[in-house]
């Protein structure tokens, strides 16, 4: 499946890629942890070495940031034409046992291959959101995942903290707080955010500002 064929949103510079439930068509050689993966709701489930998992929304507190972070990004790839962010797309990261996971968006190159409305390979850069306390044994998880098949660099935005982890496969996690500048220069060498824009606090914020 080709990227002509997936729904791409309206916003040009966001280039915003998800798959369309009528795009699933699996055929027998698809795994058959794949196979019970494709037949629920895409998106609200994900593999952990064949294991299937429900996905379990995170707190809006760091989810919202997240968001922003995403749109921040997006914006920022106006002059990178082989670059793509993506939203609710499920990457398969290991086969046999397979794992898939579905990060609240991506980078990717714009020429990454999809089989049965999956990304067959790593993202660049995953953006997570912090999980429920009782989950951040699974989201270490799921860094060690997308560190080992290639991710070049996971964010994980801490609504809480107000602070942005920085982890890259080979180095230890760092925590960028609210008034650092957050960069990716080894795969966007423009993009430059800081931070300060992404976690708006309530006496910052104008009437009008949408947090999602």
């Amino acid at each position: 499946m080709s990227y002509d064929e997936l729904t791409v949103s309206p916003r040009p510079s966001l280039r915003l890629v998800h798959s369309s439930p009528e795009q699933l068509q699996f055929d027998f050689d698809t795994p058959r942890s794949l196979r019970r993966l494709l037949r629920r709701d895409m998106g609200q489930w994900e593999l952990d070495r064949d294991r299937l998992l429900p996905i379990i929304e995170a707190p809006a507190q760091h989810r919202a940031p997240a968001v922003r972070l995403a749109r921040a990004l997006g914006d920022s790839l106006g002059p990178y034409e082989t670059l793509r962010l993506v939203v609710g797309c499920g990457f398969i990261l290991n086969h046999e046992p397979h794992t898939v996971r579905f990060p609240l968006a991506a980078l990717m190159p714009g020429d990454g291959d999809m089989r049965d409305g999956l990304i067959t390979s790593a993202p660049l850069i995953a953006i997570e959101p912090m999980a429920w306390r009782d989950l951040r044994i699974d989201l270490g998880r799921r860094i060690e995942q997308y560190l080992e098949s290639g991710t070049q660099v996971v964010w994980v935005v801490d609504g809480a903290q107000d602070a942005v982890h920085v982890f890259r496969a080979g180095r230890r996690g760092r925590a960028l707080p609210r008034h650092a500048i957050l960069q990716a220069r080894q795969i966007i060498p423009d993009f430059w955010c800081p931070l300060s824009r992404i976690f708006i606090r309530r006496y910052d914020r104008a009437p009008d500002d949408a947090c999602a």
